[in-house]
């Protein structure tokens, strides 16, 4: 009689530990078909769909009802950088076009155009992947950060930190000393950086 009760309390471990394993396997198979599904796929950004968690089937198995409050949460969230104001002077691109006289700023080196741009490089969250692709967290970051390469001033890449830029075409070298988070009372967010060359605190 010992024997048959040692076996079953034996299984009684082996079985769920397996079961799990198993069920861990499915899922992140499951997620894998979600990266190679062609209907999700994004020709506009050459990006695939992208599970960030094996939890995924399970959580769209308890959907029931879609809800949106139209701000881009579960439509196409598209932002573009359109204008903005240096000094009081406003300046607009049209589409992908440049504003000519920003550009003409940024090249004779204007400090404040210069100070504008390094801001939206420097003030985000953004990171480079390997294939050299921005990952964002929002759209509006994103859409700040290649507006600022648009006028030569590039974020490079960003390792701990330290971020780096290029600004017409010389490399600068900052480190990211404090982050001031956006909240819903402060309405933005900021960065406290030093620069590596200089050691100026910004």
């Amino acid at each position: 009689m010992s024997h048959p009760l040692r076996f079953l309390l034996l299984c009684s471990l082996i079985v769920p530990i397996s079961l799990k394993i198993s069920l861990d396997l499915v899922k992140l198979y499951y997620a894998k078909r979600v990266g190679w599904d062609l209907e999700m796929y994004c020709e506009a950004s050459d990006t695939p769909a992208l599970a960030n968690s094996t939890a995924l089937g399970e959580d769209l198995g308890v959907v029931e009802y879609v809800l949106t409050d139209k701000t881009g949460t579960l439509t196409k969230n598209v932002m573009a950088f359109s204008r903005c104001s240096i000094q009081g002077q406003i300046y607009i691109e049209d589409g992908d076009e440049q504003d000519p006289n920003l550009s003409q700023l940024t090249r004779r080196g204007d400090d404040a155009a210069l100070g504008f741009l390094r801001a939206l490089a420097l003030c985000h969250t953004v990171t480079r992947k390997e294939d050299g692709t921005l990952q964002a967290a929002s759209p509006d970051e994103e859409a700040l950060v290649l507006a600022g390469r648009r006028y030569n001033v590039e974020f490079r890449n960003r390792v701990a930190d330290r971020v780096t830029l290029s600004v017409n075409g010389e490399e600068e070298e900052y480190e990211v000393l404090h982050t001031l988070d956006f909240t819903s009372a402060r309405k933005r967010m900021a960065v406290i950086v030093r620069n590596v060359a200089s050691n100026r605190i910004s």
